[in-house]
């Protein structure tokens, strides 16, 4: 809808489609990116504005060896499934200039139905998707709880077309697996954010420190190894850690041969501390 504007005051093409508004809108857009790379590149803006919250942002796990590879054959009930889906008909485009034809085609989607525990249980998932919004102490994180829900309906949904793609209705046992997938990967996203999502260039380097602090050194680091991993100058080096010790987020203590070691004494300021262990 956005990109079909024009600017200058000259009327756009399409003005009847804006109008209008998007008909039956459904787009999914799958992306792939290292974990700290897309969290880094993040800001407390784009959480707040309903990009992140939109996503579902599922880490890997560590790389596996290498195996052989050889030709398989397509799952035989996928391809049923796929020409079922297909004989129920569709259309093949639309033309959007031609809105107002009477004989342009614009699809209906199919309702599926719940069973009565399914729909008690979505109520739960609700109810508790609302408590945790309320909970949340940031807008960030608001913004992440406030389309849980919605997640929760959409991977249900897809789990009774994949059990019965005929007839499909939505089981309480859709609802538990799709609570259960959303929660863990809605509190592994706000851990995330919190670790990389940063407000300006001191925040980010701040977080940073506390970052080799956890992966690099354990828990606790050297003046000298920490101030080589930052890559920064020595003055800057030096508010950071300031600031890192006036709030209680790291302790210093001498060491013999002169120069500090510093530890963590919190992980995470955050309300979501300690997410990472439940995830």
């Amino acid at each position: 809808k956005k990109a079909i504007q024009q600017t200058g005051g000259k009327a756009a093409k399409f003005d009847m489609i804006r109008a209008r508004g998007i008909i039956q809108p459904h787009l999914t857009l799958l992306g792939t990116a290292i974990p700290k790379y897309l969290y880094s590149a993040l800001s407390e803006r784009s959480m707040e504005n309903g990009l992140l919250s939109r996503c579902l942002v599922i880490e890997a796990g560590e790389r596996g060896e290498e195996q052989d590879s050889a030709p398989k054959d397509f799952p035989e009930d996928l391809v049923k499934a796929a020409q079922f889906l297909v004989s129920l008909g569709g259309f093949d485009g639309l033309d959007l200039e031609k809105l107002d034809d009477a004989n342009v085609f614009i699809p209906e989607p199919n309702v599926v139905a719940e069973l009565p525990d399914a729909e008690d249980r979505r109520r739960e998932i609700a109810a508790e998707c609302s408590a945790l919004y309320k909970a949340a102490q940031t807008t960030g994180e608001k913004a992440l709880w406030s389309r849980a829900a919605e997640k929760v309906y959409r991977l249900a949904l897809l789990w009774s077309i994949s059990e019965n793609y005929m007839e499909p209705i939505i089981c309480k046992a859709a609802y538990d697996w799709a609570w259960k997938l959303v929660r863990h990967v809605t509190l592994r996203m706000l851990y995330q954010a919190s670790v990389y999502v940063h407000d300006n260039e001191f925040d980010k380097l701040r977080q940073k420190a506390l970052r080799y602090l956890r992966d690099y050194g354990h828990g606790e680091m050297k003046h000298t190894d920490l101030l080589r991993f930052m890559h920064i100058d020595a003055e800057s080096f030096r508010k950071i850690i300031d600031t890192l010790l006036e709030s209680e987020l790291i302790a210093a203590r001498p060491i013999t041969r002169g120069g500090y070691i510093y530890s963590l004494l919190q992980e995470n300021p955050r309300p979501n501390q300690g997410i990472e262990n439940q995830c």
